[in-house]
């Protein structure tokens, strides 16, 4: 059955992998979601946009589906992340942080440091706050010292 789904989603072009993915997320057919996301990975030059790994990721929160977030967000990489070129970020962090996924909210940050990617004021309160709220002061406090901010005290960077 497998390897006929693979064969199947291997010949529908890029937009209708999107389609199918989108509906069966809709439908809360995960696993099959699944499958079209890795089909989704394997075109030809197709940079995978993060709001797919976050509708997916707030699906299988729906669902009960913890341990499978935490998977799914394994098998993101520094590649996704910079060829999403900030595409989804701020949405995929946000999710994940609803679902009370700290460690993966702390991975997804990583991998931006890692490809060399910008965290702005924005995306830095969001992490910051939420990970707090997670128990994860320390990746927060980092976040905050990074973004120049001193949480509590008053002390904001202002550009200039």
């Amino acid at each position: 059955m497998d390897t006929l789904l693979d064969k199947t989603l291997s010949r529908l072009i890029k937009s209708d992998l999107i389609a199918a993915f989108n509906e069966l997320v809709r439908q809360d057919q995960l696993i099959l979601a699944l499958k079209v996301l890795s089909a989704l990975k394997t075109e030809e030059g197709y940079k995978i946009d993060l709001n797919i790994y976050a509708k997916l990721v707030t699906a299988m929160a729906r669902n009960g589906m913890g341990e499978d977030i935490d998977e799914l967000v394994k098998g993101v990489s520094v590649g996704d992340v910079v060829s999403a070129g900030g595409r989804g970020v701020v949405t995929i962090v946000k999710a994940l942080l609803a679902a009370d996924k700290a460690d993966a909210t702390v991975r997804v940050y990583e991998l931006l440091r890692e490809g060399g990617c910008e965290v702005d004021d924005y995306l830095g309160r969001v992490l910051s706050r939420g990970l707090r709220r997670l128990g994860r002061k320390d990746v927060a406090s980092e976040i905050d010292r990074e973004l120049g901010r001193v949480v509590g005290g008053g002390l904001e960077k202002v550009g200039v």
